[in-house]
């Protein structure tokens, strides 16, 4: 994390992660996520994504910063072209 938080110094630095549900097999391991991403001062923004499978993704900025909601979605439009609609599709969730 700190490799990528020096070679992108001065650029917003996104990610997303599982949001915790109490009713995921996994919830426990989201948990440990959510913490490892805030001791690395990685903080949720104000929107997440519901993805394939109806899965609801935290997206996490460096310290916080501010990001266009549809920042994300173009991103991952822009890598993989025509196939993310259907590898891919995400909907941004406003909090």
């Amino acid at each position: 994390m700190e490799l990528i938080k020096e070679r992108y110094q001065g650029q917003v630095i996104g990610l997303s992660a599982e949001k915790p549900d109490a009713t995921a097999a996994n919830n426990h391991e989201r948990l440990r996520r959510l913490k490892f991403y805030a001791k690395n001062e990685f903080l949720p923004t104000d929107f997440y994504t519901a993805e394939k499978g109806g899965v609801e993704f935290e997206f996490l900025t460096q310290k916080g910063q501010k990001i266009r909601p549809q920042a994300y979605p173009e991103l991952m439009a822009q890598c993989l072209g025509l196939w993310q609609k259907f590898l891919l599709p995400i909907k941004v969730v406003k909090d």
